[in-house]
């Protein structure tokens, strides 16, 4: 009886111990609005958002920010989308990898998604691409090449080699910039980087998705200083993220779009090729292993050996405690049978689930369009997945900046417009 009452009181003494490590890890996190997200006025449509960027706090707040900025930007708020993005942009820039949520994930007894969440290498990418654009629609080239060249560096931050900074659409809106800066040499450089990448992309691809990227023409064009009008596509929805092995200790990506759309751009009858030129979801699914994914396989070994020591224990345990003839050998099969079960329940609750937060709102892939014509107010439509979306778009004199129009695909499409621009209609 008394050994019985000692395995009671050591197994709730580290049940107590993990609920209040688990407690201790969740009051360090800060709660609240981003300092930059604090006293902004937004819409209806964006209070849901708003509201769980603060419920949730500083453990979700990229994740909530990334969010936040595309149903700005699909509500036309550019500027709410502008502040979330500066916001997202710079908790990615900070140094990571160390903080106590970090050291918690990595322990045995919690899961990954303990830690502050920054995204994969695709979806911190995705957030500086975002604010590129919203710069390209400003006329500011410089910042807007920044955000593309941070772009190329977060996706080199991918476990395989191979698999780094290998976009075509950063390096080629780093053209696009740098030819609306003047600087042709720089745009020739980017251009040919990105049709490396294209070239490359195009081949594997196919290989992996069994499929062709549908383009109306061979290759984006060389970017120019002439060219007034520059189109960004997002056909399909994004990649999401599922548990995968023994104990959902590793995250994989599910597509969600089962073909990408070829897109037809027109200003007013006359048509603009556009070329696709990457999938997200290729993007998520070959950035290769990573850190946690190591970590998570040790736990997975600690779960695995002490369950199987645990069981061990109790059924030899109960077989010396079955065949007892003597008082001392029951006690010794009723001690091993404790001590599997207490091996027992350390395992349950050992925590090897992998983190599957992810951005839901991106593509599934990205396409670019370019061209002149000729200045003032045309029509600007985009047809994908067969439906059409219009705009009114003042383009500039040829040589005197560029119009940049993104594309949202979905059951709700539309263009995102610079300022003083309008949308039409959608047409089926």
């Amino acid at each position: 009886m008394r050994h019985t009452q000692i395995f009671r009181t050591t197994k709730t003494a580290l049940l107590l111990m993990v609920l209040l490590s688990v407690g201790g890890c969740a009051s360090r996190y800060q709660k609240g609005l981003p300092p930059g997200m604090a006293n902004r006025t937004v819409t209806p449509p964006l209070v849901p958002y708003m509201t769980k960027l603060e419920a949730e706090g500083e453990r979700n707040w990229v994740l909530n920010l990334d969010e936040l900025s595309v149903a700005a930007m699909r509500a036309r708020s550019s500027e709410i989308a502008e502040r979330a993005l500066d916001e997202a942009t710079l908790l990615i820039n900070q140094i990571f990898g160390s903080g106590p949520d970090t050291r918690a994930a990595r322990s045995i007894f919690f899961s990954e998604n303990a830690k502050i969440f920054k995204g994969d290498p695709y979806e911190r990418s995705m957030a500086f691409f975002y604010r590129g654009v919203l710069y390209m629609q400003e006329g500011d080239w410089q910042n807007a090449r920044a955000m593309f060249r941070s772009a190329v560096l977060q996706d080199a931050f991918a476990e395989e080699e191979q698999n780094r900074a290998d976009w075509v659409i950063f390096d080629y809106l780093i053209a696009v910039c740098e030819a609306q800066l003047g600087r042709d040499f720089y745009a020739e450089q980017s251009y040919q980087r990105a049709m490396e990448q294209y070239d490359a992309m195009v081949n594997n691809y196919r290989e992996f998705a069994g499929q062709r990227l549908p383009t109306d023409a061979a290759r984006p064009p060389l970017p120019r200083r002439e060219d007034n009008l520059l189109v960004i596509v997002q056909s399909g929805a994004g990649p999401q993220k599922i548990h995968a092995g023994l104990y959902g200790e590793f995250a994989a990506f599910e597509r969600r779009s089962s073909n990408i759309a070829a897109p037809a751009v027109r200003v007013g009858d006359e048509p603009v090729p556009a070329t696709m030129t990457d999938s997200v979801y290729y993007q998520s699914a070959t950035r290769g292993g990573r850190e946690f994914d190591r970590i998570q396989g040790r736990k997975v070994i600690f779960k695995s050996v002490t369950g199987a020591i645990g069981e061990v224990g109790v059924y030899t345990g109960a077989i010396v405690l079955a065949h007892s003839d003597h008082h001392e050998e029951a006690m010794a099969g009723a001690m091993i049978m404790a001590a599997g079960l207490l091996v027992t329940v350390v395992s349950g609750l050992a925590r090897p689930d992998a983190d599957i937060r992810h951005w839901r709102s991106l593509p599934d892939a990205l396409g670019v369009a370019v061209g002149s014509s000729a200045a003032g107010a045309r029509r600007v439509s985009v047809r994908l997945n067969g439906t059409t979306t219009s705009a009114t778009v003042d383009l500039p004199p040829s040589g005197h900046g560029m119009a940049v129009v993104l594309a949202f695909d979905g059951p709700d499409p539309m263009l995102l417009l610079p300022q003083g621009n309008e949308p039409l209609e959608v047409t089926e």
